[in-house]
């Protein structure tokens, strides 16, 4: 099994223009086209991720140093672990929070500068699978940096899209900035990572690996161009669409292949794999609030998101934000105050969600 993660990749960047390689694997496989990150950030994305709860329980998992649910099973079952990242994984601490039970895990990437350090950690994957007993169950966890650094190698034959921003200055960002060198900078790095993506896809297929292997391709949050007009950039800062809607690509031998438009979050990864793959038998309940990807019929209308100041309850047609003093506030998907300020019926469920994990 394989997660492939590309660090800040936005959903609309899942194009054949800008992303070829996987647009082609996606045709093949499994897409996700309304699926959603539980963070509009790093930490707060990955920790949902691995754990399949919300955000909110990250403070407790780091000050006992508690991996995740995730991993615990797989070492269970004695799979190989191998984590590759091209940025460290101490910022935000995964090395002492979800991959805190992993032996020899790598904090620090390789190479200089994030396209190299993400080859590199692509090639520190491919020798540890080759290293691997012949029919050993393996889990790798490949996260790519380059996206997030807007960083590509600075070649005519990666110059996709011009022209472009060379020189990045968050000083220059205002509400009357024009984003569309900015925009293609970060769009060649996303040219880029889906490369590195064909790379990986490429690699399993020759070593015989992919007809009996589950790769999930996908992001930890998405990127902001000032798209609802209101001075956002980047990211952590709300929880709108170019924010938190990332790509879902699943490579599933014996799952149905096709295009599913229902609501999935990667919070629902760790309820599908623990019982399909690992052989749980507790009801999910016992360990995530996410529900099973692959039934559409069970999901509800509504997900968890989290930020760092502030977390989120994120509807079809409004986002419902909840401050540190547990007011609550009304917003349309724009970011702009919503007209409907009807207090969300699912609010018990919250409560008990957000404290069962918490013993």
């Amino acid at each position: 099994m394989v997660f492939l993660f590309v660090d800040t990749l936005r959903a609309d960047m899942f194009t054949q223009e800008i992303m070829p390689n996987l647009t082609a694997f996606g045709n093949e496989n499994t897409v996700f086209k309304n699926n959603y990150s539980n963070g509009n950030n790093t930490r707060h994305g990955i920790f949902s991720l691995f754990t399949g709860i919300p955000g909110s329980y990250w403070t407790k998992a780091l000050s006992s140093s508690t991996p995740s649910v995730l991993i615990t099973a797989l070492q269970k079952e004695d799979y190989g672990i191998g984590i590759f990242a091209g940025a460290p994984l101490n910022l935000p601490e995964f090395h002492t929070t979800i991959f805190s039970s992993v032996d020899n895990l790598r904090v620090w990437p390789r190479g200089e500068g994030a396209n190299q350090s993400d080859q590199f950690a692509i090639e520190n994957f491919e020798n540890w699978v080759k290293k691997l007993p012949k029919g050993k169950p393996f889990f790798s966890f490949i996260f790519l940096d380059s996206v997030h650094a807007y960083d590509f190698p600075k070649t005519p034959e990666h110059e996709y899209f011009v022209p472009y921003w060379k020189n990045i200055n968050h000083m220059k960002l205002n509400n009357d900035f024009d984003p569309t060198e900015y925009l293609n900078t970060y769009k060649n790095s996303v040219r880029f990572a889906d490369t590195m993506i064909q790379q990986v896809i490429d690699f399993l297929k020759k070593e015989n690996l992919l007809d009996n292997t589950i790769l999930v391709i996908s992001s930890d949050h998405g990127d902001e161009f000032n798209d609802n007009k209101l001075n956002y950039w980047s990211h952590g800062g709300n929880f709108t669409d170019p924010q938190i809607k990332v790509p879902l690509v699943i490579h599933w031998p014996g799952k149905p292949k096709g295009t599913f438009d229902y609501l999935t979050t990667l919070m629902d990864l760790v309820p599908t794999i623990l019982p399909e793959v690992l052989g749980c038998t507790n009801p999910t309940s016992d360990y995530s609030v996410g529900q099973n990807i692959w039934e559409p019929d069970r999901k509800r209308n509504w997900f968890y998101s989290s930020g760092y100041d502030r977390n989120a309850f994120v509807e079809p047609d409004r986002i419902v934000l909840i401050n540190k003093a547990g007011l609550m506030e009304f917003l349309d998907k724009t970011y702009r105050p919503s007209k409907n300020k009807s207090i969300p019926p699912y609010m018990a469920e919250v409560m008990e969600e957000t404290s069962r994990f918490a013993k």
